[in-house]
């Protein structure tokens, strides 16, 4: 019985094919995908071109993230001010040795807490839903409507915030 190692020397010459052959396989296979994706590529173009022309016709859209971005940042300061209120409700214990005093907090205002903090998050969860939505509906409203209007944003503004039930 004889065992041979693989780790001995002995091996078969062979000439590294070096980085030119990956290149040329990586550009085939990019060929490949442009030729599968072209129609797709085409739908992406013909997209960019139609936000291109509702940004020029509507610049307006571009101050809707900014304002509700401040609404955003409201609410963000709205809940420190309301969490330190009521983690201020607690009663300090007297005979904790710490410098810092901790703060004993009962159910109900553990409860409420919690409430204010995911009510405030639902409410910042809608403004950018809102934003979404406004955004949305003035891209809807400018390319079924381009001759008629100009004033994209108000329109669906008005249709998010007012909108009445006609029954």
């Amino acid at each position: 019985l004889f065992f041979f190692q693989a780790e001995d020397g002995i091996r078969d010459f062979c000439l590294s094919r070096g980085l030119g052959d990956v290149y040329k396989r990586q550009a085939l296979i990019f060929i490949v995908v442009i030729i599968c994706l072209y129609s797709r590529i085409q739908l992406a173009i013909a997209l960019v071109k139609c936000a291109s022309m509702f940004m020029a016709d509507c610049i307006q859209s571009l101050f809707v993230p900014p304002v509700m971005l401040m609404f955003v940042l409201f609410h963000l300061a709205w809940l420190f001010f309301i969490g330190f209120y009521l983690y201020c409700m607690g009663a300090v214990e007297l005979e904790s040795k710490k410098p810092f005093r901790p703060m004993k907090i009962d159910n109900n205002l553990e409860y409420m807490i919690w409430s204010h903090i995911f009510g405030c998050f639902w409410n910042i969860a809608l403004t950018l839903a809102l934003t979404e939505f406004i955004l949305a509906s003035a891209v809807s409203i400018w390319y079924y409507n381009r001759s008629q209007t100009k004033n994209f944003i108000m329109i669906s503004v008005k249709s998010c915030l007012l909108q009445k039930n006609e029954d």
